[in-house]
């Protein structure tokens, strides 16, 4: 739970690891949406986050005023089977919510059919009982 020593690890990762490794190490760090304080060269600090420097690390070519060794793009990997396609924490729910929401219009459409039948039968004079 130390975010500092866990950048530090990251940053280290980025800059001695193997592409799979740098890939497969830091992308779960995107999840972590802590705040960090940096230091600037002036002297005072600004605010940035987790996931924010990971996604520096990930995409550039310096960082912190050290050049970051090149790493190939994660679609490049991916294309060639060394990598699995990478899945959002959030694709999950957004598919559960997705289905949730097809299966509730579901039912309305179904309810709303039933409630037109239902008319049109009493209209035609099916299912009224005898006076």
């Amino acid at each position: 739970d130390y975010k500092y020593v866990r950048l530090l690890g990251a940053f280290y990762m980025r800059l001695v690891g193997n592409a799979l490794d740098v890939y497969q190490y830091l992308e779960p760090l995107y999840n972590d949406y802590r705040k960090v304080r940096l230091r600037t060269a002036e002297g005072t600090f600004s605010l940035s986050h987790v996931d924010e420097l990971v996604d520096q690390m990930l995409t550039e070519d310096f960082m912190l005023d050290i050049a970051l060794p090149r790493v190939p793009l994660r679609w490049t990997l991916e294309d060639s089977v060394k990598l699995e396609p990478r899945r959002s924490a959030l694709e999950e729910d957004f598919e559960e919510e997705l289905e949730e929401s097809e299966d509730m219009e579901a039912r309305a459409r179904a309810a709303a059919l039933e409630l037109e039948m239902a008319r049109e039968n009493a209209k035609r004079g099916y299912g009224a009982r005898p006076p």
